[in-house]
């Protein structure tokens, strides 16, 4: 971000919930127009300059509970490659404290030993022209939306990447990075750095009904097992993020996950490591700082590619055009600024139920640059 800007914060209304709290926004996304492709409607925005995307990434509510501060969009008329990177502020990710809601990839995944509380790992994207048909209103399965349905299918999709790779189960972790996912995982279920161990037993529902004696008994085996994981973070860390587990490391990364797991259970909590998710996230920041794995390791990166997934008449990140409607379209004098869909294998976006965060604003606004009249709404099937 440009020096001398403050980060977009809210002060919760009177009369809310969280009446007297503020918090900083989450840090969504940052746009450089000067890369966006040729492409309809692609005047109304300026030609240079970036645009930056926040929100409240992790409410439970709509975001027009909470009046038009829960979001925000900022732009900056020159080049921002020269700024110095700014970590999130220490009161991002509010929500985050919740313990039975925010189980997304954003939230599960992060590092609970970060000094700051970004949600979001750094994961640059290329924009690229694609169709965006608009689904036809009327009756499902009518004449109007077989014809949608046939032009979406048969777009020929040049931006995929197919390949047949897939993870052996007994190679996983495969590697330093999927490893600490895993145990960040782990960690997160005791929302570490977030509540204290007596605060997660009084508010989460399935931990309620532990006695004391139980509770002081778990105390001390969760003590010895974060002190074991915190050692074994360190030390993976020191081989080098993108290095490939030796399969003793393997072996102790999988034994500290599989006792998390079995303690939790024991407890009554359900938790479901995911060995096959974390390695794939992990090539979302890996190629940031090992470029080289894209050529010594093709059918795999070409499997975690987010292009594979994209559909022209589906979910994804978009830009102008037709939005993805879930719920309502946008207003017809309304622009599509920018559409972000659940995508927990880069970003680690989760919009309530597989959902989308959509920002809009109307042409006149758009004319005059008024992008703090832009408009943020988040829908769930």
């Amino acid at each position: 971000m440009p020096d001398g800007w403050e980060w977009p914060r809210i002060a919760f209304p009177d009369g809310d919930e969280f009446e007297g709290v503020t918090a900083s926004l989450d840090f969504l996304a940052q746009i450089r127009l000067e890369d966006l492709p040729d492409v309809p409607d692609r005047e109304l925005l300026p030609q240079e300059g970036v645009l930056f995307f926040f929100a409240l990434a992790l409410t439970a509510e709509p975001l027009d509970t909470f009046g038009p501060d829960a979001w925000r969009v900022l732009y900056y008329r020159g080049d921002v490659s020269s700024f110095p990177f700014r970590a999130p502020p220490s009161d991002a990710g509010w929500f985050l404290d919740d313990v039975d809601y925010t189980r997304t990839e954003a939230a599960e995944y992060r590092d609970p030993g970060a000094s700051d509380k970004g949600l979001f790992p750094y994961c640059p994207v290329r924009a690229v022209a694609a169709p965006s048909w608009k689904r036809p209103d009327g009756i499902p399965y009518g004449d109007d939306v077989r014809e949608w349905l046939r032009l979406v299918e048969a777009w020929p999709g040049e931006h995929r990447t197919p390949t047949t790779f897939e993870y052996a189960e007994s190679d996983l972790p495969l590697r330093v990075e999927d490893a600490l996912l895993n145990l960040f995982h782990a960690r997160n279920q005791w929302r570490e750095g977030v509540l204290s161990f007596d605060d997660l037993f009084a508010r989460r529902y399935d931990l309620m009904s532990v006695s004391a004696e139980d509770r002081e008994r778990v105390r001390m085996e969760y003590g010895d097992w974060l002190t074991r994981v915190k050692r074994t973070c360190a030390e993976l860390v020191a081989r080098g993020r993108s290095a490939l587990l030796k399969d003793d490391e393997r072996r102790l990364v999988r034994g500290l996950v599989a006792e998390n797991s079995d303690r939790m259970k024991a407890l009554g909590c359900h938790i479901w490591p995911n060995l096959r998710l974390a390695a794939t996230l992990s090539m979302a920041t890996l190629l940031l700082d090992s470029p080289e794995l894209a050529a010594s390791f093709s059918n795999e990166v070409d499997a975690a590619h987010p292009g594979n997934n994209f559909s022209p008449g589906g979910s994804g990140h978009r830009m102008l055009g037709h939005s993805h409607v879930i719920q309502e379209d946008i207003e017809s004098d309304s622009v599509l600024l920018l559409q972000l869909g659940s995508d927990g294998s880069g970003p680690r976006f989760m919009w309530w139920d597989m959902g989308n965060l959509t920002f809009t604003i109307s042409r006149d606004s758009l004319a005059a640059l008024r992008f703090d009249r832009a408009i943020a709404k988040i829908e769930g099937h």
